[in-house]
């Protein structure tokens, strides 16, 4: 593929979607697994080395495979196709970046330039809202029901650390794309995210695995 945007998910070894999950649009691809729970519903495309599918999953496209197992009462509605040739996707690279010292914790909601930092703390119930612009950072953590809002083209690169707990809400504040906000993650730290959040954002993080919670 010459161009990714029609993904919402891509993975260098393996995507797995927990029970109950929908992906509302946009394709996953994946160079060796995509492992679908029991009661998901796909509104996208599936393209991968081999697909797994528990039970009363529905996947609203098609699926592109070499291994296809799938449970009775399961089905994918679209057409399938195998062959595929391996990777389906490059491997994406990150630019080493060099973050200051200063460290930020935002206690109050606040609006904020871009910069370099050494970290980037919002507390409970805080929102921040970002200029347009890059950011250098070495870490940013994004407390229990806190806020993250952009208005244009942003982006935050991370040297090390992205802490995402739960209840949180990354927005635009206007009608633009959620793609023009991008987080790049170049460290091979795991990258979790909280349950009951809602990210309206790209996320490219290379060297970790990412867990979405429910």
């Amino acid at each position: 593929f010459s161009n990714l945007d029609q993904f919402v998910l891509i993975a260098e070894d393996k995507i797995e979607l927990l029970d109950n999950v929908q992906v509302s649009s946009g394709d996953l691809a994946s160079n060796q697994e995509i492992r679908i729970r029991q009661n998901n519903i796909i509104n996208g495309n599936l393209f991968t080395n081999q697909i797994r599918i528990d039970a009363t999953s529905t996947i609203n496209g098609n699926a592109s495979f070499n291994q296809l197992e799938i449970d009775l009462t399961s089905k994918i509605l679209g057409s399938t196709t195998t062959p595929v040739s391996l990777p389906i996707v490059n491997r994406s690279q990150i630019t080493a970046i060099q973050p200051a010292e200063q460290k930020i914790i935002i206690t109050q909601d606040q609006t904020i330039n871009p910069g370099n930092f050494d970290e980037i703390q919002v507390q409970p119930n805080i929102t921040l809202t970002l200029n347009p612009g890059t950011y250098n950072i070495n870490k940013l953590e994004l407390l229990n029901n806190s806020k993250l809002l952009f208005s244009a083209s942003t982006t935050i690169n991370i040297q090390k650390e992205l802490v995402i707990k739960e209840k949180i809400l990354i927005s635009q504040t206007i009608n633009i794309p959620s793609t023009d906000f991008q987080i790049n993650v170049q460290e091979d730290k795991d990258i979790q995210i909280g349950k009951d959040s809602l990210l309206s954002l790209k996320l490219l993080a290379p060297n970790s695995q990412v867990e979405l919670g429910q």
